[in-house]
């Protein structure tokens, strides 16, 4: 049932699913993140979500407070009313030769 209160068919109810923004959806989307030495700890930042950053004693650490970074700065954008960039960094490595 819509909030107006019509009783919708199953086909009426996909339709209204595929034009719902992800927003609205419990989507997990994979955020590529950079994480750097910085001095005695390491730091991290989401390039797909400026600002989103955080920081950590270890790799592990960092990766773990960045998931939680990750998923606050997601849902302030959703309280704001912004919709959440869909991820569109891609990471890999290059070999060069020294």
């Amino acid at each position: 049932m819509l909030a107006t209160g019509l009783i919708i068919s199953r086909r009426e109810e996909l339709e209204v699913d595929l034009i719902e923004p992800a927003r609205e959806r419990d989507v997990a989307m994979k955020y590529a993140i950079v994480i750097e030495r910085a001095g005695s700890n390491y730091s991290a930042y989401a390039p797909d979500l400026p600002g989103c950053v955080a920081t950590g004693a270890s790799i592990d650490e960092t990766k773990q407070r960045m998931a939680e970074a990750i998923a606050m700065h997601i849902e302030g954008m959703r309280d704001d009313g912004v919709v959440p960039p869909v991820p569109t960094v891609v990471c890999d490595y290059v070999a060069v030769s020294a």
